[in-house]
């Protein structure tokens, strides 16, 4: 017997396991179930998925930590902000020199409910800001979200580091397990059995040498592959399938029966030619990996497929590449994602060009920043006319105008519409404004060419050829209707204006193509235009193969005219115009709504509901403009005697408890026409117009009476007042005044 080859020794028959032949000459090898190959994967896949639980709840204890360390500096700075005065804490406030938005980031990837409720109560305190004014409550609810979200977090991060170290515990031993298991494994090896057939004398002493190897097992390797969480197929170089797994099955509906052995290029209609997928194959059997590979498989349902793979040689043992092994990914739906989100932002743009004015957005120093020139009613390009050359371009009249009209939107907050007819560029235009606010400082203006009707008014005193010529030429439905109310005419705009058949309306009743709801409507309509020449345009809903349509109808009546001898229809659809114009009316309406609500806030003081030092000053501005002109007036101003020691004695509510009723005192003293309001902490300025002096006495006797009355006189007020009688004067000679009186008042009480 000759032994050849590496690792080769000899047995006995006795130390053969009986239990491992299978037959002459076939050895089967029995392997425990720790040791098979897919065991031991999916072992190792729970190492890295276990490890991978360890990297994210790590990463949860990081984040836990960080926001923990934000929240408190951001109380810190809370607590700081309460004790500065209040035109620091406003500074500070506005100029975001402390802050919760720089950190919210951090907060939020640790638990987004915290970083709501304390944005929430924060974003509180900088509107507030706005009117100005520091909000001592919202402060205070700042601080009370921060510390109830500081300990939410703490928790959490007890909690997660409690399941960290459970983690860590549990990855370890089950890789310690995984390594000793992979150990045995690998000394286990392979086992070459050489068994020697020895023949009796009758055969001769001719000896056989019979090798007997442990043969693939291409099952055992099947199985693995269909156990692949992806869609694998494994091919030979000359395109052949090996192998194809559940996961492909499931993916292209082509079974593993009816694809190992199948050309995989015309299998998976891989490349858009032969040539270019046997490139590929090439590049891969030349030992190159192919990171992205994109193409379009049908289905056996009939789809389209978007798949992509990629695609690695596989490796022998010498070296040399043995296979291809693709791994492919359907992609599908987020192809048909990525298609529909620029269909979406092509069907956007696609309603602004649908409607048939121009539409310009004008920026808080009109400068004009957006143009949508559908109508076509500038002249030269579009991009000449941005910023502020459009002044120059358009004309000072228009220019005044416009300017004009944007003031007014402005002032009003409620759309300005006007028409324009003059000159621009050297041409005649007839042109209509609309101004609207858009946002808290932009204007959006829609431009309508009111030159259309007057067009179509003059084609209707030219020639039938011409006349017919110009109707079919015109982006409007242009409909004939006879006396009794049948279509003789039709327009092809009525098909891309109405979605109908211009050639199936002749013949019907225009009514008959009315919606039932607005039928009745249109009648009447009908017989005040058989009444009248020209009647003003009106609405109507038309019944088309795509839904109700909103139609404008401007209506010539010529059945006089020889010519003609009907009712002409200028149609015009208008359903994503109403649409819109609703849409932004109803914004309009709300923002309208916040805003008054908004200038109310911010003239009255949050305390006693009285006006404030801001709209205290304009009121007296505007009445010291109407002493200028011969008017008379008195200002009342009212002081608290010792409120500090009242405070210090009593307390801060009580203090404030005072004022508020010191606010009733003070307005239940006034006339009707009077004006009072809080001007300072203690102080409350009275405005009485058409009051002379003494008629001013008579108010603060009245206002100190009741205070006494009320308060027992643990406390006295000191009052002033000043008469203005037609002259000139300045709101702040009135308060110099105003408090010198106040000065001599006390100094005359401490004497």
């Amino acid at each position: 017997m000759r032994l050849e080859g590496a690792n080769v020794r000899s047995l006995s028959w006795e130390e053969i396991d009986p239990s491992t032949l299978a037959g002459a000459g076939e050895i089967v090898t029995q392997v425990r179930i720790w040791h098979r190959p897919w065991f031991l994967s999916i072992l190792f896949l729970l190492c890295l998925i276990s490890l991978g639980a360890v990297s994210f709840f790590n990463r949860r204890v990081v984040d836990y930590g960080v926001a923990t360390s934000y929240l408190n500096s951001f109380s810190r700075e809370l607590g700081t902000l309460e004790g500065l005065e209040s035109s620091l804490q406003l500074d500070l406030v506005l100029q975001e020199k402390m802050g919760f938005q720089e950190w919210e980031h951090q907060i939020r990837r640790a638990d987004p409910a915290v970083a709501f409720s304390i944005g929430k109560e924060w974003t509180a305190v900088r509107r507030a800001a706005l009117i100005p004014q520091v909000d001592g409550e919202g402060l205070r609810a700042t601080d009370k979200a921060v510390k109830s979200g500081l300990k939410r977090l703490e928790l959490g991060e007890k909690h997660t580091a409690q399941t960290l170290g459970s983690l860590i515990i549990g990855s370890g031993i089950l890789i310690v397990i995984s390594l000793i298991l992979a150990i045995g494994a690998i000394r286990r090896g392979g086992t070459t059995l050489v068994v020697q057939s020895l023949g009796s004398q009758e055969y001769g002493d001719t000896l056989k040498d019979i090798s007997a190897r442990t043969p693939y097992d291409s099952e055992t390797i099947t199985k693995a592959v269909n156990n692949i969480p992806a869609a694998f197929v494994e091919f030979e170089s000359d395109g052949r399938i090996l192998r194809w797994n559940h996961q492909m099955r499931v993916m292209t509906g082509v079974s593993s029966e009816n694809a190992v052995g199948k050309n995989i290029i015309s299998l998976l209609n891989w490349g858009e030619t032969t040539e270019v997928a046997m490139s590929t194959i090439r590049r891969v059997f030349l030992g190159e990996k192919i990171e992205s590979l994109e193409w379009t498989m049908p289905h056996s349902l009939g789809e389209d497929l978007h798949l992509t793979a990629v695609v690695s040689p596989v490796i022998d043992s010498a070296g040399s590449v043995r296979s291809a092994a693709a791994v492919v990914r359907d992609i599908t739906s987020e192809k048909f994602s990525r298609e529909l989100m620029v269909a979406n932002d092509v069907a956007r743009l696609a309603i602004i060009k649908a409607l048939p004015d121009t539409l310009l957005r004008f920026d808080a120093k009109l400068n004009l920043t957006e143009i949508h020139d559908n109508s076509q009613i500038l002249m030269g390009k579009s991009a000449d006319y941005r910023g502020a050359a459009w002044k120059e371009k358009l004309g000072s009249d228009l220019t005044d105008r416009i300017l004009q009209g944007a003031k007014e939107a402005r002032l009003t907050q409620r759309p300005i519409a006007f028409d324009f007819l003059g000159e621009v560029g050297g041409q005649e235009v007839a042109l209509g404004f609309r101004f609207a606010v858009a946002g808290p400082t932009d204007l959006l203006a829609v431009v309508r060419d009111l030159g259309d009707r007057a067009r179509v008014r003059e084609a209707e005193n030219r020639s039938e050829a011409r006349f017919r010529s110009l109707i079919e030429g015109s982006a409007d439905a242009i409909v004939m209707v006879s006396r009794d109310g049948l279509i003789l005419y039709a327009s092809p705009a009525v098909k891309t204006a109405l979605g109908l058949d211009p050639v199936a309306v002749v013949g019907q009743n225009w009514i008959a193509l009315v919606h039932k709801d607005d039928r009745m409507g249109a009648e009447r309509e009908w017989e005040e235009i058989l009444g009248s020449r020209d009647r003003d345009p009106f609405n109507v809903q038309i019944v088309s193969a795509t839904g109700p349509r909103t139609a404008e109808i401007s209506v010539r009546n010529l059945l006089s005219d020889p010519g003609v001898e009907a009712v002409i229809f200028n149609i015009r659809d208008v359903s994503e115009r109403r649409r819109l114009e609703s849409e932004l009316n109803e914004r309009l309406a709300e923002l309208e709504e916040k805003n008054a609500i908004l200038r109310e806030a911010a003239q009255r003081d949050p305390l006693t509901g009285s006006y404030n030092y801001q709209a205290l000053q304009g009121y007296l501005e505007a009445i010291c403009e109407y002493a200028e002109d011969g008017g008379l007036f008195s200002v009342v101003l009212v002081d608290i005697d010792g409120f500090k020691e009242y405070n210090a004695r009593f307390g801060f509510a009580a203090g404030d408890e005072l004022i508020v009723q010191l606010a009733g005192i003070v307005k239940g003293a006034c006339r009707d026409d009077d004006i009072f309001g809080r001007s300072g902490a203690e102080e409350f300025l009275v405005i009485l117009p058409e009051a002379d002096a003494r008629a001013a006495e008579l108010v603060i006797c009245r206002i100190e009476d009741r205070f006494a009355e009320l308060t027992k006189r643990k406390v006295g007020l000191t009052s002033g007042v000043v008469t203005v009688d037609s002259e000139q004067v300045r709101p702040l000679e009135v308060f110099e005044l105003l408090m010198a009186k106040i000065d001599e008042a006390s100094i005359y009480r401490a004497a």
